[in-house]
């Protein structure tokens, strides 16, 4: 039994000993089950508000989104590699069981008058190893793997980025629409007043048909175009309704958009361009998984390169071995320790492919490193500047969208007096209603705009 507790010595030995044992460890770094993924929102979508607001949106978004969903569980994935690299740190503890039969054996190999011929070897017995060194693959491949669950994390981050900006667009873009549906609607309103007050004036002999045809035609003009804006509004809502995964795929109609605000002073205010830059570059989850790749890169390095070096384990056994009968006795216990080095003197050039493999991966995540620093600093530059424009657009827009209401007031009041002609009218109409239509994009532009380049910076109050 002596040596019974020389294999389970070295099981314990490798388990308390702090050789090579990553500082951090703890029994829940080895092995903790991911959470539960949480439950699908109801399809009634009773999670949501009456009244949504882009917030809300992105909140609700962030928390239900699949592809964020799948985002986390490759952390999850990643961590559990990070678990797995430990586990090289400890002993290995096997069961071992054969038979084997025997049918001829030379004469050479028999002894003290017994041979093994036609004969069964049954064997039973636990057999312990322990790496004690092999040219700090482990090390590397701890640290890759840790690594590997901070780029993990930083893509997670990243995703959540990109669908904070896809909700807030998509949102925003809905907003636009809904806006448009109003002018709409008011531009048919507007036209049935004429038409009604052109109709009683016909009948009195105070205008002619083709007026009144005129207020017709324009009435179904702007039916057609109130359909048109409808249309690309509930064609929006799917769109939103998918970012924010609702199960029925639509947007439920007891729910509505918020209204779209005047702007506020911060919408307005100029944008520090040399200060995003910076805030980009320092808080970018893409820019820092890039980085991680960098160090992963040379982790690699070194676990490719450990093959080069022998490997020095402890191993011991402890068994029963029996010719012709599975039987054991107290004799047929063996036992045995022994110190193993193994090292590769050939192996076809595998251990120098995966250097070279390693290292060019390293060199490639340093090459997208600056590609991705350099696409940060350009995004960000464009979102600044889609930001002043759209600032200057809705200043010039606003001034003209009063100047085009003030012109079609008077030129209807003209009209009504018939100092001002049918078609002056309806030209001072069109362009109060498209000049409309125009600063309601502007203003959904700008927040677009403002939204782009938060993404850009990855600054979120």
């Amino acid at each position: 039994m002596r040596t019974c507790w020389i294999v389970l010595l070295v099981s314990l030995f490798g388990c308390s000993s702090s050789y090579g044992r990553p500082a951090d460890y703890s029994p829940v770094d080895l092995w903790t089950p991911p959470p539960r993924e949480p439950a699908p929102p109801p399809e009634s979508s009773a999670a949501l508000p009456a009244v949504l607001n882009v917030q809300t949106a992105v909140e609700f978004a962030l928390s239900e989104n699949p592809g964020l969903k799948a985002a986390f569980m490759r952390v999850e994935a990643a961590r559990a590699r990070l678990a797995a690299s430990k586990s090289f740190y400890y002993p290995t503890l096997d069961g071992q069981a054969g038979y084997l039969r025997t049918f001829k054996v030379p004469e050479d190999r028999s002894f003290g008058g017994f041979t093994a011929e036609n004969t069964g070897f049954n064997t039973i017995g636990l057999r312990a190893a322990w790496i004690l060194f092999d040219g700090l693959s482990r090390e590397y491949r701890v640290k890759a793997a840790r690594l590997g669950v901070e780029e993990s994390r930083a893509m997670n981050d990243d995703a959540r980025r990109l669908l904070r900006q896809a909700v807030e667009g998509a949102f925003f873009d809905a907003l636009g629409a809904a806006e448009n549906v109003r002018i709409a609607d008011a531009d048919l309103t507007f036209e049935k007043e004429l038409l009604e007050e052109t109709s009683k004036r016909y009948d009195a002999g105070d205008r002619s048909l083709s007026d009144r045809l005129n207020f017709e035609v324009r009435v179904q003009t702007a039916i057609t175009r109130l359909t048109t804006a409808q249309s690309l509004l509930r064609t929006l809502k799917f769109v939103l309704a998918e970012l924010l995964n609702l199960k029925a795929g639509a947007f439920p109609d007891t729910i509505r958009l918020a209204s779209l605000e005047e702007e506020a002073p911060a919408l307005l205010a100029c944008p520090d361009v040399e200060a995003l830059v910076k805030e980009g570059l320092r808080n970018r989850p893409d820019l820092g998984a890039a980085r991680v790749a960098v160090e992963r890169g040379e982790a690699e390095v070194g676990v490719a390169d450990g093959s080069w070096w022998p490997t020095v384990s402890l191993v011991g056994e402890i068994g029963r071995q029996r010719y012709g009968s599975a039987h054991y006795e107290p004799r047929d216990v063996g036992s045995s320790i022994s110190l193993d080095a193994t090292w590769n003197l050939f192996s076809g050039g595998a251990s120098l492919a995966a250097h070279r493999e390693a290292l060019a991966n390293q060199k490639a995540a340093g090459s997208t490193l600056a590609q991705v620093r350099n696409r940060i600093v350009s995004e960000v530059r464009q979102a600044v500047e889609a930001v002043v424009t759209a600032q200057k657009q809705i200043a010039a827009q606003r001034e003209r969208l009063q100047l085009t209401r003030q012109t079609r007031n008077l030129v209807r009041k003209e009209y009504d007096a018939g100092s001002a002609t049918l078609v002056r009218l309806n030209e001072a109409q069109h362009d109060f209603v498209v000049t409309e239509a125009q600063m309601a994009a502007e203003r959904v532009n700008l927040r677009i705009a403002w939204s782009g380049l938060r993404a850009a910076a990855a600054c979120y109050d």
